[in-house]
């Protein structure tokens, strides 16, 4: 039986030009048997200075994230690469491996977009929230192959 030990983070990190999220994992390993305790094997080797999630042009503010309840997470942020703030989500794997698209995608077409947050909504799904500038708060409600639950700008 294998399980995994250690976690991941994701941090906001300057080039002195742009930010960008990476991702970071601390203590990661795979405990091969648990009949032969102090066999482990390590699983994730990551870069010195962290694994891009996204280095799309422009800034990446704000990073939150969440478990997906398998191993991953599910990571939220303000994307600037359009100049205008837009709410971009990715979903990793256990070993911090991007599972959607490159870069993330924008989780809604409304107005910018000034602070995101994430949470569980207990079934494995991510509970992705925005604000926009006018103040408005949107949720949407997203599934780990992707897919929405709700319309397509969340409610």
């Amino acid at each position: 039986m294998n399980r995994l030990v250690g976690c991941i983070m994701a941090c906001m990190a300057s080039n002195r030009r742009l930010y960008q999220i990476l991702c970071a994992g601390i203590c990661v390993s795979a405990v091969l048997s648990l009949d032969a305790p102090g066999e482990e094997k390590p699983l994730m080797k990551l870069q010195a200075d962290g694994m891009p999630i996204c280095n799309a042009a422009g800034d990446q503010i704000n990073p939150r994230m969440i478990s997906d309840g398998a191993g991953g997470a599910y990571i939220v942020w303000i994307d600037k690469r359009d100049s205008a703030g837009k709410t971009y989500v990715q979903r990793i794997n256990q070993v911090a491996n991007s599972v959607w698209d490159a870069n993330g995608f924008s989780i809604s077409t409304s107005t910018q977009q000034d602070s995101a947050d994430v949470a569980s909504d207990g079934y494995g799904n991510a509970l992705v929230l925005w604000k926009t500038l006018g103040s408005t708060i949107q949720v949407q409600n997203i599934k780990p192959d992707k897919s929405v639950l709700w319309k397509t700008s969340g409610y």
